[in-house]
């Protein structure tokens, strides 16, 4: 950007034309030699004679610019602009002067009328381009450099065009420019860095490094390039090698706030609280307006459990920059670890309302889990729907808030009164469908979601729902031809209801009550419409609903030829539910090898329970979110932790016991690098973890039949190890642990999940009542042992507020197990300490490792099990999910 020093002769009169025209070519020869001093004098005689003399005025602005006098520059060019407004070079110059003081608005609209009058400038069109990407107008930038482009080609103009097209967030154009700047000119120096920060946002860290090392070769100096070479290598998990990138940059540049900020970063990743603390406190010293540091401190005391100042430290990040959806998030985590759920779903609201970010939506998901009963949920049903229909996270998670904003509907609510009060006796038909009922219930988008995406999990719902399907389904049978059910179920909103029931009661497995006669009724429906299949027949949508929502439709004879007919929407998602996919479960049975023999008695009995059973029965997993290195996310899960980083960029993972694959591909999602084996008893449950892990493009994950016992025989070592719920299922749980160690590299980490003594206890009464009613596993008498417990009132309270309770699958692994053990605390680290294993950490909620650190403030490592022991008989739900922790190797 330099001003233009041509000489531009406008008109003037007056005498003697002779004397001026050799006074300012006196002048300009000055000019040309650089004798500005001189060159000044000789104009200003000029303007002695002719006050108006454009070009001197023109000529007395360039000398003010090349003396760094922008503003004399203004004042004298403004002056030969009101002589003559008609030559390029003046407004080029006045622009030039402008920008210079930051006046961007007023320089780009004299860079526009240089172009006006010279449409082929290519210096104006530059600093136009460069006005208006510091005003933000990147858009408008990237036009003018494309035009510069087209003009004259230079790897400075495709070096400013990429750099628009960055700010744009278009980065594959972008990497384009950068690559056709450095093919003009390859020791831009600025071009290597800038492509190298694309390649980063564009996920390719490897290519990037190339280009920071290159810049690096160019300027060894280069301050920026060591920092962002510093923060992808973080991003690899390579902290060692991040922090001597940091530490030369500091070398060079000890106030680099930058370097500092990045340096707390590394440190903060490498769980060495005190020491990021020190880095960021040096950055804001150096800028104390940084947001992003202030943010960072924050963590480092959040994960020292100073909630308070953590939370003001977010807030204050926030006043600095309100849109920073990342400290919305972490305050949200705070106010969660302090068990303020309401306080945390308002801070998700506002990240939600600046964008839309996947860990935002994950902690909505977590927020609404834990909020409590007495919370008002009813302005939540938009963000609720959402969550389920984007898959935001576990629907199952959602499903108990979900049924609270439900029974907020006042029809709704009354209907589920008179349900409730009448129960078990059944309400009649013309009573529970009445119009504004139906309507109620069959319009309600949220319940509609919950139906099709998780088990109902609410007593009262369930009850409803059971209630309107016995309803329907007698309508449905009230005539051979369908005719009184076409009269009362020709509405499309109904018939939709009907799909979403059927979807739901093929994820619960059939599980709501069912009596005698009600069992007959529905299996007189179906012989129907097996016949009508055998015979070609029409079938109505809504009558072979209500079938599905009885049998599941692979069960007849003849299902597939449903799929040769044409249906609505609703029905074809029936269809996928209920016929495609266990078809593709079935194909995809064949392929998954078997790993090991499957010969123990107990290791049997299992296998059979989840093969008539496949458990848990899933639609949505977490959202993946960004993957990171196992080591990042670790120390995010257990912040107070002490271990040895595995300092891996690819892992390998064994997931032991993968049940229905839900587990396994979240944790093929979560980390950078990994690939996963998970092995199952269960070629049942494998199919449908294959079926779900082909459905979400979930590549890195591979599956296997095998017996943990057998393990031994594979051949193959891991990295990380996880077996959650599965352990205590074997008939030696011990023994089942003793060989997945033995597969467990040097260094390697284990996230082991077992059951509770203390927190079990509840269950075990259920269990003892079960036999003593004589009570079986099959899916009849599992729905009648429920209906037992929920009459038990507070006796199973527990039980019955279990999310595995509401499905057939998962009522019997709760309760009906063919094998299980229970844990202590004492038991565990009895075995950690034969083994010299390092416990890591309990993998808890917020709110629980707080209350832990405030009982036990000694134990900053929260890693003492004798306390761990202390506190769960304290709190005896603490582990009311299992006892899941992690562990690591010696290395």
């Amino acid at each position: 950007m330099n001003p233009r020093d041509r000489s531009a002769n406008g008109k003037h009169s007056g005498p003697p034309p002779s004397r001026i025209s050799a006074l300012f070519a006196l002048a300009v020869r000055h000019h040309q030699a650089g004798q500005l001093f001189d060159a000044e004098n000789v104009y200003r005689q000029v303007l002695a004679i002719e006050s108006g003399h454009f070009a001197s005025l023109h000529h007395l602005g360039i000398i003010a610019l090349q003396k760094g006098q922008p503003q004399a520059a203004i004042d004298v060019i403004g002056r030969a602009l009101a002589a003559n407004n008609r030559v390029p070079d003046c407004h080029y110059n006045m622009a030039f002067a402008l920008q210079t003081l930051g006046r961007l608005s007023e320089a780009v609209g004299y860079y526009r009328q240089a172009i006006k009058l010279k449409p082929d400038y290519v210096e104006a069109h530059t600093n136009l381009g460069n006005a208006l990407s510091e005003l933000g107008s990147h858009h408008d930038a990237a036009a003018c450099y494309e035009r510069v482009i087209a003009l004259k080609p230079s790897a400075e103009a495709h070096y400013n065009l990429a750099n628009a097209l960055s700010h744009l967030g278009q980065l594959s154009e972008a990497i384009t420019a950068y690559q056709r700047a450095l093919a003009l000119k390859p020791g831009l120096v600025g071009a290597h860095n800038n492509l190298a920060n694309a390649l980063v946002a564009h996920g390719r860290s490897d290519e990037a490094l190339i280009h920071f090392q290159r810049a690096l070769e160019l300027e060894p100096n280069l301050v920026e390039a060591y920092v962002n070479l510093g923060a992808i290598l973080l991003q690899q998990g390579k902290t060692e090698a991040a922090a001597a990138q940091l530490e030369r940059a500091l070398s060079i540049d000890a106030n680099s706030a930058d370097a500092q900020a990045n340096l707390g970063n590394v440190r903060l990743a490498q769980g060495c609280l005190d020491v990021a603390e020190q880095h960021y406190q040096r950055a804001l010293a150096l800028k104390p307006d940084v947001a992003e540091v202030t943010n960072n401190l924050g963590l480092v005391l959040a994960a020292r459990g100073e909630f308070e100042e953590a939370a003001r430290r977010f807030q204050l990040a926030l006043a600095r920059k309100p849109d920073f959806i990342d400290a919305y998030n972490n305050l949200a985590r705070v106010f969660l670890s302090v068990g303020q759920a309401g306080n945390a779903l308002d801070a998700l609201r506002r990240a939600l309302a600046v964008g839309e970010t996947a860990p935002s939506k994950a902690l909505f998901v977590q927020c609404a889990r834990v909020l409590p009963a007495s919370a008002d949920v009813a302005d939540l049903r938009s963000l609720l729907i959402r969550a389920l229909a984007e898959s935001w996270g576990r629907a199952n998670d959602l499903a108990p808030v979900g049924a609270r904003a439900v029974k907020r509907d006042r029809t709704i609510m009354a209907l589920v009164t008179r349900v409730m009060d009448a129960w078990p006796s059944p309400l009649p038909a013309d009573q529970l469908l009445e119009p504004a009922g139906l309507a109620a219930i069959s319009g309600d988008r949220l319940l509609r979601w919950l139906m099709q995406s998780a088990a109902i999990a609410d007593v009262e719902l369930e009850r409803l729902l059971t209630a309107i399907r016995s309803a329907l389904l007698a309508i449905a049978s009230a005539s051979e031809d369908g005719s009184a059910m076409d009269a009362a179920l020709a509405d499309a909103q109904t018939v939709d209801f009907c799909c979403a029931l059927a979807r739901q009661c093929f994820l619960n497995e059939q599980v709501f009550a069912c009596t005698d006669d009600e069992a007959d009724e529905a299996r007189r429906l179906r012989d129907g419409v097996v016949a009508a299949l055998a015979s070609g027949a029409a079938i109505t949508e809504a009558r072979l609903a209500m079938v599905a929502a009885y049998f599941p439709l692979h069960s007849l004879p003849g299902a597939g030829s449903l799929l040769e007919r044409t249906w609505s929407d609703a029905i074809t998602e029936v269809l996928t539910q209920q016929v495609r996919e266990p078809a593709e479960e079935r194909i995809l049975r064949g392929a998954i090898p078997a790993l090991t023999e499957v010969d123990d008695d107990v290791s049997r009995k299992v296998r059979q329970q989840y093969e008539e059973n496949p458990y848990p029965r899933w639609a949505q997993a977490d959202s993946p979110g960004q993957p990171l290195p196992f080591d990042q996310y670790l120390r995010q899960r257990l912040p107070a932790a002490v271990f040895q980083n595995l300092g891996k960029p690819q892992i390998d993972v064994l997931i032991g016991g993968c049940g229905t694959g839900q587990h396994a591909i979240e944790t093929a999602q979560r980390f950078v690098g990994a690939n996963v084996l998970a092995v199952d008893l269960s070629l049942a449950s494998l199919a449908y973890a294959k079926r779900k892990t082909v459905e979400l493009g979930c590549s890195n994950v591979e599956y296997g039949q095998a017996d943990i016992l057998k393990l031994g025989s594979l051949g193959r070592s891991f990295d990380l190890i996880e077996s959650s719920g599965v352990l205590h299922h074997l008939a030696d749980p011990l023994a089942g642990w003793r060989v997945l160690l033995s597969l467990l590299r040097p260094g390697g980490f284990m996230m082991i999940g077992f059951y509770s003594e203390i927190a079990r206890a509840e269950i075990v009464r259920a269990r003892a009542f079960i036999a003593e009613q004589g009570y079986g596993s099959t899916a009849g008498d599992i729905r009648k042992c429920r209906q037992a417990l929920i009459a038990g009132g507070m006796e199973f309270s527990n039980v019955v507020a279990s999310g595995d309770f509401f499905s057939t699958s998962g009522c019997r692994d709760l309760l009906f197990h063919v094998q299980e053990h229970r844990f202590s605390i004492p038991e565990i680290a009895s075995f950690l300490a034969e083994h010299g294993l390092g416990f890591v950490g309990f993998d808890l909620d917020h709110f629980t490792l707080q209350r832990y650190i405030t009982k036990f403030p000694h134990d900053k490592t929260m890693s003492d099990l004798a306390s761990w022991e202390v506190f769960e008989r304290a709190y005896p739900s603490t582990f009311s999910g299992m006892y899941q922790f992690w562990v690591q190797k010696r290395p």
